[in-house]
């Protein structure tokens, strides 16, 4: 099993793992209408499947960094959607209170191939 330990700068303003992850309690919406993009090679080879990923997501909604969690089955599918997830901004569902540094967001991406 692979574990992934952060380190954090000096600079950084948190000062534990407290104030770093907030868990999956900071409402993170994805970008409105926006749906990954099916990767050419895979459509012409009929592949479908879902990748659960986990986007470690910063204060203004930046994808600082992508983990495939659950392997849609296909290196090529979950490639693209590690790819597409790392250029979406997301936006707060509430505006109050404060956002830790680093939240780690889950996020599923679905390729159906339909005939």
């Amino acid at each position: 099993q692979v574990s992934l330990q952060l380190r954090l700068p000096t600079p950084c303003t948190a000062r534990s793992n407290r104030d770093l992850f907030a868990g999956e309690g900071i409402p993170w919406l994805p970008p409105h209408g926006v749906s990954p993009r099916y990767p050419v090679e895979a459509m012409r080879q009929g592949l479908s499947g879902r990748s659960m990923l986990k986007a470690l997501v910063d204060a203004r909604g930046s994808v600082a960094a992508v983990i495939v969690e659950t392997s849609s089955g296909h290196a090529l599918l979950d490639d693209a959607a590690a790819e597409e997830l790392q250029g979406w901004r997301f936006s707060r569902a509430d505006a109050k209170g404060t956002v830790p540094a680093l939240t780690l967001v889950r996020m599923p991406m679905r390729y159906e191939f339909v005939e």
